[in-house]
């Protein structure tokens, strides 16, 4: 177009040089056109062109004294320009995606995802595709969305045009930019003058529209304020792609996919980080490398602009610029003019001052998750309203969600509106604000264990007796397992701000579920808090319930020593305070630490005392799971009639006194016992019904120990496939919690179970990791089960001297801790490697002694051994010594 204006300045001197003023007067007195002012006449002649009207050139040039034939000729010649105008904008100006970032790491599923979305509608889709990328500031939308839209063009999609805008949703400086404006821009990209631009919006959007219609265009609309700001600039075509970036949930728009940015992995933060500052530098310290992206939080932005400190410090090494953000925190990750503060400061100042403010009162929360409920106790507001807000500051990206109902802070934001908190809350309103948490979730606590276990779980604390305004008392199990976590760190908050009575009640309230649910590293630090709480409160009471509770974690961890030194100090405690039945507890469970510890007999005497101080106190449940620990003593001593007594007479006492919570794992004890015995329909009912008593009230440990009961009553009724997959439920559920008894006893009798279908490789290798657990825990009984299992291995691989080695070990050690079973079974197991060998007197000897002690124990193996016996009468002859 500026060479056809050149050669319209040469023919004006051509044809005399007339000025605009007089070229204006000529062509408003041609008979087909009206008045031209000498200003539009000179606009003709400006270089810069996209346009001219051809009417005007066509009176220019009779003003100019040309022939109609030569008009013609300059006419064509204009329209030429016009189209190599278009032409050239169409390669040039329609090519408008920003250049990618060099150092882009990470997303590749997403952007294999995106890609995946555009060829899929392509073939079925009769509206464009658009996705709408969001996260939090400095998560790197913009980065991704331009990084997908070069993806798309290099893989052959929307070759016709790009077009892009930066929208100006979050900008310190300037206000967004309406659709109008956007739509003006656009349509002068795509070519249209801007005297043809129509003035009002849906004539805007209808030429826009028109504009791209069988064009394959893609459409980057980068940092959008809101849904109103884009819904007219998306075309309805199928053959457009429209890539949003935002800050704020687009949720509002229709037929959107929606594509959420997280923060990046390690792995992929590492890499940026090797990316900008040098692979040498970052690589040659990995230790330091990880823990300057995990103090960025292992946002992008925030990795960038540490990387970028890095490479500008020639002098440091990564762990210089890893102690200097451990000191700065947030303040330290700026480089240049550039930081993260004034990006989060854009987020916050979009909120209203009501919304800011619970903002800040969210951040006190000492968890890393925020539920309704604690959000509605932290800002003084109701559950419905404080939902609201989190929703709200959910879709501003200022909070995450990764499950329905629970919300959390990226590390940094929490960091930086702690920080405004610090800075425009009073210190009073701080406290109070935490002074409801702590209560909210004693109350809550309370109310939903004792909904579980239908107990009650407040002891006389009338500030602690009343139910949350937020409980969903028919989640009680899913509300306890999402903030169990919070809990303790709560627990924790509460002592350290001096509200010890909090810390002392919540770790009470929670001790029988922690423990139930096999959570005992939670409940060891919860215990240990409230010890020190009532300590520094000289709460005498409170430090006794927390060393009861303590010692009998230590005590399902395998740390008897421990468990003891805890029990003896809450023994004399409850005793000077007159507490009868919590000394009675007590205890019962010291009962429980020596008979775990392979000392029944110690148990049992501490059992009996235990029995005789709840029967004072009038105990019922008390004293009905004395008499079913007392039953589990007896069983481990291998007198399984006198359990069997005990655990019948214990498991009626606690179900007169309605103790739920307690008749699962009773049935479980009875249940097992009756397997010893050999009534084996009694016991498959009996145990199955434990399995749903234990499930009922969520008691994880007790359910595993019920599987592992009937598993161990099917190997025995022999039905070993079945007890398989039953080990396996078990051992899922014994799994990662610490509680290295019942996993070690479940993985016994996997052992067992395996050698019974004939896997003794497999049973080996089970059996050896269990003697390492059993060693660790000094459990005799188990050691003796699993020497015996070895012995038994090898023999089935007619290794008959090394199952003697076994089987001998085996006999000292129940001799040692008067395991009458494994005695038996040992002296049982020495006589079957003698008849191996042909020894047939000494296995004579040893299976007829092995033969009276399963007798007087009343188990099914007496009648085996008496099978074996017969076989040596009838075969005499062929064992000679």
């Amino acid at each position: 177009m500026d060479e056809f204006v050149d050669a319209l300045r040469d023919l004006r001197q051509w044809a005399g040089g007339a000025s605009y003023r007089e070229l204006a007067r000529r062509m408003s007195e041609t008979p087909d056109g009206g008045f031209v002012s000498h200003n539009t006449v000179a606009d003709l002649f400006r270089s810069g062109r996209r346009w001219l009207d051809l009417d005007l050139v066509d009176r220019l040039l009779r003003a100019f004294g040309l022939e109609a034939e030569q008009v013609t000729r300059w006419r064509e010649a204009c329209i030429a320009a016009h189209i190599s105008t278009r032409q050239f904008e169409s390669t040039e100006v329609l090519r408008q995606l920003p250049d990618e970032f060099s150092a882009f790491v990470g997303r590749e599923h997403q952007l294999s995802e995106v890609l995946s979305w555009a060829e899929a509608d392509r073939e079925v889709s009769a509206g464009p595709t658009v996705v709408s990328v969001e996260g939090m500031g400095g998560i790197g939308k913009t980065q991704f969305a331009v990084r997908a839209a070069h993806h798309l063009i290099e893989n052959g999609l929307f070759g016709d045009a790009q077009l892009y805008v930066n929208l100006r949703g979050f900008d310190r400086d300037r206000t967004p930019l309406n659709p109008a404006e956007v739509l003006d821009s656009f349509l002068h990209r795509l070519g249209v003058p801007g005297s043809r631009i129509p003035n009002d919006l849906d004539g805007k959007v209808a030429m826009y529209r028109s504009r791209l219609v069988d064009r394959e265009t893609l459409i980057l609309l980068d940092n959008v304020a809101s849904e109103d700001q884009v819904r007219e600039l998306i075309p309805p075509h199928r053959k457009c792609m429209v890539l949003l970036t935002s800050r704020r949930s687009l949720a509002g728009l229709d037929n959107v996919r929606h594509v959420q940015q997280s923060v990046f992995t390690s792995d992929e933060a590492v890499a940026l980080l090797r990316k900008i500052a040098g692979s040498a530098r970052v690589d040659s310290d990995v230790e330091a490398s990880e823990e300057v992206v995990r103090l960025c939080g292992y946002l992008p932005l925030a990795v960038a602009l540490a990387a970028q400190r890095l490479r500008a410090r020639t002098a440091w090494d990564v762990s210089d610029l890893s102690d200097y953000l451990a000191v700065q925190g947030l303040e330290g990750l700026t480089a240049g003019g550039s930081g993260l503060q004034p990006i989060f400061d854009l987020s916050y100042h979009e909120l209203s001052s009501r919304q800011q403010r619970c903002y800040r009162l969210l951040a006190l929360h000492p968890g890393n998750t925020i539920t309704p409920g604690a959000a509605a106790a932290l800002t003084g507001t109701d559950a419905v309203s404080a939902q609201k807000t989190l929703e709200h500051l959910l879709d501003q990206n200022l909070l995450q969600q990764n499950s329905p109902g629970v919300y959390e802070f990226h590390d940094l934001l929490r960091a930086y509106v702690g920080s405004r908190s610090e800075e425009s809350d009073r210190e009073e309103d701080r406290e109070a604000a935490l002074e409801r948490l702590f209560t909210h979730y004693v109350q809550t606590s309370s109310h939903a264990v004792g909904t579980i276990y239908e107990t009650r779980s407040v002891n006389g604390d009338l500030r602690f007796d009343k139910k949350s305004s937020f409980f969903p008392c028919e989640k009680a199990g899913q509300w306890l397992a999402v903030e169990r976590a919070n809990l303790v760190a709560t627990a924790g908050a509460a002592a350290e701000h001096g509200y010890s009575e909090h810390a002392v009640e919540l770790a009470r309230i929670l001790a029988n579920h922690m423990q139930s649910g096999g959570y005992f590293r939670e409940d060891e630090i919860l215990q240990e808090t409230a010890i020190a709480a009532a300590e520094r409160d000289d709460d005498l009471r409170g430090r006794c319930e927390a060393l009861l509770n303590l010692g009998s974690t230590f005590a399902w961890t395998g740390r008897y020593k421990n468990a003891v030194d805890c029990l003896s100090q809450a023994e004399t405690g409850f005793l000077e305070l007159a507490e009868h039945r919590r000394y009675a507890e007590t205890l019962n469970t010291i009962g429980r630490t020596y008979d775990m510890s392979s000392r029944p007999l110690c148990g049992i005497k501490y059992y009996q005392r235990s029995l005789r101080a709840f029967t004072d106190a009038g105990d019922t449940t008390g004293k009905g799971r004395a008499m079913v620990n007392l039953g589990f003593a007896y069983e481990r001593l291998g007198k399984y009639r006198e359990a069997l007594r005990w655990g019948e007479r214990g498991l009626d006492l606690l179900r007169t006194a309605n103790a739920e919570g307690s008749v699962g794992r009773a049935l479980t004890n009875v249940g097992r016992v009756h397997a010893w015995l050999g009534n084996f329909t009694y016991s498959f009912r009996t145990l199955h019904d434990a399995i749903a008593k234990c499930r009922d009230n969520v008691d994880v440990l007790g359910e595993g120990a019920a599987f592992n009961a009937l598993a161990f009553a099917n190997r025995r009724a022999n039905r070993p496939e079945e007890a398989l997959e039953l080990l396996d439920r078990s051992y899922s559920l014994f799994a990662n919690t610490g509680n290295l008894v019942h996993e070690c006893r479940t993985m016994v009798e996997l052992g067992t179970c395996l050698l019974a279908v004939k896997k003794a490789d497999q049973s080996l290798d089970v059996l050896q990791k269990a003697f390492e657990i059993s060693r660790e825990l000094d459990d005799w009984f188990l050691r003796g089960d699993i020497l015996n299992t070895f012995g038994d291995v090898y023999l089935s691989e007619n290794e008959a001297q090394i199952s003697l080695g076994f089987h001998g070990q085996a006999l000292e050690l129940a001799k040692a801790g008067s395991d009458s079973y494994n005695q038996a079974r040992a002296t049982c197991g020495i006589g079957e490697a003698y008849l191996s060998l042909r020894s047939g007197r000494t296995a004579r000897r040893y299976l007829e002694e092995a033969r009276s002690r399963f007798v007087d124990m009343g188990v099914v193996e007496s009648s085996r051994v008496a099978e074996l016996l017969k076989n040596i009468d009838r075969e005499e002859e062929i064992y000679v010594e």
